[in-house]
């Protein structure tokens, strides 16, 4: 990696709402390498998997506009979804299966929801997208007991914080309050910025502004540019220890060209890897963290031309951090539209990482190389090693 200069200057209830199929199992699954449960979306709805008891079953028949987030611990997976006439927030156990109702209203509308961290709490809020209706900020347990914190104007939930404390917003301004009763604590207005995200431990942000990146406090004191216009910073993720943050820029070398950097909020430094490599110039995105912070998963794509035509040469690469040290774990030749990955963070857990490939998902052990394929038009929600 080089340093570069790119500022410009210095109560739940019981059970699964709606019908539950009890679909027999699927073919029998009988694939090498470990063994996995996974909960995937396709056109019937939300369905289990388990390769090591070989069932395929649907969970939630209908289910449509299917968002999920697993807990930290990976034990449960909270999953939002538009059934029939109405939208629900649930809760999945991992391992019973058991679905409960964190939230659900008629009509058409959205959730925002997160885990906390290091924690079974889930925050959410829902949003009514169309017709009438009234927003709600939420705090679910695992136990199945839900609170409504009482944020009357807001109907976004955007962060956790320490000290009892969360980030709630109302598409204008950003607020962080306090969990018991929504007790306004500071104010960060949404002017002028646009990708807003806070970092894991809910003391900093950043954001773009005019195209420039910036770093700050909770609270939107003390910002500083990290990446000036011309980087066209994009994707930004927050490392897992909130100390660092991965992004996309435009190359100051070749045109059409996207490196990855990453800042340290400890050095003040950004610093990427440009280096020409056997096959050429790479176009590096969607970078996205190990759970341990250690590594960061790159799409790396290579322009081809041959007899045939013109095709894509695609790798998803490991890289670790500090260093430049690089793995390329799995690689394609892909003809026509490359799937896009830039929403998808792939890792599962230390060693193994969920990919799109052009013939479907598949989940694949980053030290064997050993791949689990899924089938083509399934969309993994989630995914835990049983071995």
């Amino acid at each position: 990696m080089v340093a570069v200069g790119l500022i410009a200057a210095g109560c739940a209830s019981a059970g699964a709402p709606g019908p539950v199929s009890s679909a027999p199992a699927g073919p029998p699954i009988a694939q090498p390498g470990d063994g996995y449960l996974m909960y995937y979306a396709d056109a019937t709805g939300v369905r289990i998997r388990s390769t090591g008891s070989v069932i395929d079953s649907v969970l939630i028949a209908g289910a449509t506009d299917i968002e999920a987030k697993p807990s930290p611990d990976r034990s449960a997976v909270a999953v939002s979804y538009r059934q029939g006439n109405s939208t629900s927030l649930v809760l999945i156990d991992a391992v019973s299966g058991a679905v409960s109702t964190v939230h659900s209203a008629p009509g058409r509308g959205s959730y925002t929801f997160v885990w906390a961290r290091g924690s079974d709490a889930l925050g959410a809020a829902y949003r009514p997208t169309v017709g009438s209706g009234s927003g709600a900020v939420l705090i679910a347990d695992r136990a199945g007991k839900v609170r409504n914190v009482g944020c009357t104007a807001s109907n976004r939930f955007i962060a956790w914080r320490s000290g009892g404390q969360i980030v709630v917003g109302d598409g204008t301004n950003i607020y962080a309050v306090d969990a018991r009763d929504c007790r306004t604590l500071a104010t960060l207005p949404m002017s002028g910025k646009s990708h807003i995200t806070y970092s894991p431990d809910g003391d900093r942000i950043f954001f773009k502004r005019a195209n420039s990146l910036f770093i700050a406090e909770y609270n939107g004191a003390d910002a500083q540019q990290i990446a000036a216009p011309r980087s066209r910073a994009e994707n930004m993720r927050w490392s897992p220890d909130s100390r660092k943050i991965a992004f996309e820029i435009q190359s100051p070398r070749y045109s059409n060209v996207t490196h990855v950097a990453v800042y340290d909020y400890a050095t003040g430094q950004a610093a990427f890897n440009s280096e020409e490599r056997p096959l050429g110039v790479p176009q590096d995105n969607n970078p996205c963290w190990s759970p341990d912070g250690t590594r960061i998963s790159i799409d790396r794509t290579y322009s081809r031309t041959g007899e045939a035509g013109d095709y894509v040469q695609k790798q998803k690469v490991i890289v670790r951090v500090p260093g430049n040290d690089e793995d390329v774990v799995v690689e394609e030749l892909i003809r026509g539209t490359v799937p896009d990955e830039r929403d998808s963070c792939s890792w599962v857990d230390d060693r193994h990482i969920a990919l799109v490939l052009a013939d479907g998902p598949r989940i694949l052990n980053v030290n064997t190389k050993v791949a689990y394929r899924m089938p083509s038009d399934a969309r993994l929600l989630y995914v835990r090693v049983e071995n």
